[in-house]
């Protein structure tokens, strides 16, 4: 009995149950149900098995079902959930590096452990001679271990994770696709599928929209991934489609920016080295089809998407008012450390109800000077010199989808949710990073 257990939390079909259970809490709108189903399958996975990968389908989802965390916080809840799998992690740990000690193999921090604590350094130093904060430090440590913790579980503790992590990015990201469409069509009926959801709310639980269209960007690209000379291509071909119609849909300008020519570009390979061209190509033909239609039949849908995507400084980021601008001010109050993540001063220009003494620049570099200053953002060079050094000479058929993936969400940190502003964007490609580690150096990439 323990044993079919076992399986069950090892296997893929975990994810797409484990995602639509939590999806039902969501929409019935029961959020410690869902908060409790999610952390008991993070422990048991941690407790029961010894590839523990389905930890990432529980932990870079959750985020998605869970009450906002600013407007309906459930903090006790949270601790005590966190409390007890931090526990299981470290029980996790101990009964695989003693089963390798007995198997005489082989533990690896891994390659980015130093550049991570370049990283950390920056994050720990960023505000400290500004606004230092006792608790705030304490957060941003509990967050920079947690970060080094995924990466070395997922180095050591999982298998074919590359693999997995491409069917939960697809799976991740058609349940995140259903939240979008329920809530528009809760809000506006049918008519609601072509219109910026949630009469403009543009949060799903307690992530907004750009990180929302951020996973469904990983999922495009790894549709078509799965479906790269497969003799089912062009259902692949289908569910990339149904993505991309999803962006189009939200109207996140960054991402949109970045996931047409993904698109296009990925659907141009798989139809070059496609089994079923015909069915392919028409696949394509239909979306292509279908997008004009819904854009030239349906004016109310073109006025949207001007208003939404073509109209200048709506984010308020640019300008002399706007949050870049106050951004770079707070920089040159401290140049060397900055001035932290958290503005004690008072609110932040252009920031959401709820976390308005948030720093958050809507683009990377931006972010670590104000954040980091100069010394920061000197380490989290290093940082990224490593994470890129990585990726580049580790070249091989698996990691080319998924090199793509991390460069994909690296872009969207240019003008829009950088890495900076949210823990699961900066933890998932090292997670990526891990499963390129992992790879196997016979298989090259042929294209």
């Amino acid at each position: 009995m323990l044993n079919k257990v076992k399986e069950y939390f090892e296997s893929i079909i975990f994810i797409p149950i484990t995602l639509l259970m939590a999806y039902l809490f969501w929409v019935l709108d029961l959020n410690t149900a869902m908060i409790l189903f999610l952390a008991v399958n993070t422990v048991l996975i941690l407790l029961l098995c010894s590839d523990i990968k389905n930890i990432f389908c529980t932990i870079f989802y959750c985020s998605f079902f869970i009450d906002d965390i600013f407007e309906n916080p459930a903090w006790v809840l949270y601790g005590i959930c966190i409390g007890i799998i931090i526990a299981s992690f470290i029980y996790c740990i101990v009964k695989n590096v003693l089963k390798f000690k007995r198997e005489n193999k082989k533990i690896s921090f891994g390659k980015m452990a130093i550049r991570l604590l370049f990283a950390d350094i920056a994050f720990l130093m960023g505000g400290v001679f500004y606004s230092f904060d006792f608790i705030t430090t304490l957060i941003v440590f509990g967050c920079c271990f947690a970060t080094y913790l995924l990466y070395f579980l997922a180095r050591n503790f999982t298998k074919d994770l590359w693999q997995y992590l491409l069917k939960l990015f697809v799976i991740g990201a058609s349940v995140i696709c259903l939240q979008v469409f329920t809530l528009n069509i809760k809000a506006n009926g049918i008519k609601g599928i072509f219109i910026f959801y949630v009469t403009g709310s543009g949060w799903i639980g307690a992530q907004n929209s750009n990180v929302a269209m951020i996973y469904v960007l990983m999922g495009l690209i790894s549709a078509f991934a799965l479906g790269y000379k497969n003799k089912f291509d062009y259902l692949f071909v289908l569910v990339a489609g149904l993505f991309m119609g999803t962006i189009l849909v939200v109207k996140c300008r960054c991402v949109l920016l970045i996931s047409i020519p993904a698109f296009v570009s990925l659907a141009i390979l798989l139809l070059i080295k496609s089994k079923n061209k015909l069915y392919t190509g028409f696949m394509l033909i239909a979306f292509l089809i279908a997008t004009i239609c819904v854009f030239v039949f349906s004016p109310g849908v073109i006025q949207q998407f001007k208003a939404r995507v073509m109209t200048e400084n709506t984010s308020g980021r640019t300008g002399p008012n706007g949050l870049w601008s106050w951004c770079l001010e707070q920089f040159n109050n401290s140049k060397l450390f900055g001035v932290g993540f958290i503005n004690k001063a008072g609110e932040v220009r252009w920031q959401r109800a709820g976390a308005s003494k948030f720093i958050l620049a809507h683009n990377t570099v931006i972010q670590w000077l104000c954040s980091l200053g100069i010394f920061g953002t000197v380490l989290m060079i290093v940082y990224y010199i490593g994470k890129y050094k990585t990726v580049i000479f580790n070249f091989t058929k698996p990691s080319f989808f998924i090199s793509f993936i991390l460069i994909a969400v690296a872009l969207t940190g240019t003008f829009d949710q950088a890495a900076a502003m949210d823990f699961f964007v900066f933890n998932m490609p090292l997670t990526m990073i891990a499963s390129i580690e992992r790879r196997d150096k016979k298989e090259k990439m042929k294209i």
